[in-house]
């Protein structure tokens, strides 16, 4: 397929990290600080406003209909036209880069993970009503939610102690994904098909993109 190279002026790295149904990205690049951008279908570049008492963003999210979400500290927050929405996560620690937003669908859901002042890193679920659920893989070091459809369905991936599995999270049920013979596999992005995108190790730590199809069909957060 045809590709398209851009960084932002100046930047020692640029992240794109999504992609709304007009072609607008939003991404990370970094000058020393890190800051988010969004490039808009015609190429140009913006940059967003900092939230009130925010030195640095971790990371952000662009539904496709362009919702936009982006976190840091203890909380994410929403941009509506020039101004942010704070939501606290629940059990996030003290750090600044304690939440870390991963996805956001048309609904206004949300999907992250955050780090707890103990030193541990669950997930959440936070519905647009305001709802709060923790995603957390039994047994696991951390659990990492990287993605979600507008079925409300999540995937990501969990370090157990020795590997990295990827994983499926359907209203709280949790269903491992691993390639066939990798040493870690990494589970980042899941569409309304419920098709899964990510990557894997080989056991030389090679990685290797891989393209999931559901094998059985399942409704909205687990409900035919």
């Amino acid at each position: 397929m045809p590709g398209l190279s851009f960084s932002v002026p100046g930047a020692m790295f640029t992240y794109a990290l999504g992609i709304d149904n007009r072609g607008s990205v939003i991404g990370r690049w970094s000058s020393p600080s890190q800051d988010i951008f969004v490039r808009s279908p015609n190429g140009t570049l913006s940059y967003l406003a900092l939230p009130s008492g925010v030195t640095v963003l971790t990371e952000a999210a662009i539904s496709e209909n362009g919702r936009i979400v982006v976190s840091a500290n203890d909380s994410m927050y929403f941009l509506d036209g020039q101004t942010y929405a704070a939501v606290a996560v629940p059990g996030a620690g003290g750090a600044g880069n304690a939440v870390n937003v991963g996805g956001i669908n048309n609904s206004g859901d949300v999907v992250g993970y955050y780090y707890t002042n103990s030193g541990t890193s669950p997930s959440f679920f936070r519905d647009l009503k305001g709802a709060f659920e923790t995603i957390d893989v039994p047994g696991s070091a951390y659990t990492n939610v990287m993605g979600l459809n507008d079925l409300g369905q999540a995937v990501g991936f969990y370090y157990d102690g020795a590997q990295f599995h990827g994983f499926l999270w359907i209203a709280g049920t949790i269903t491992p994904l691993d390639y066939p013979g990798a040493a870690g596999t990494f589970a980042n992005g899941i569409n309304d098909a419920g098709e899964i995108v990510g990557y894997y190790n080989d056991a030389s730590g090679n990685a290797h993109g891989f393209l999931a199809s559901p094998t059985s069909s399942y409704g909205r957060r687990g409900h035919p």
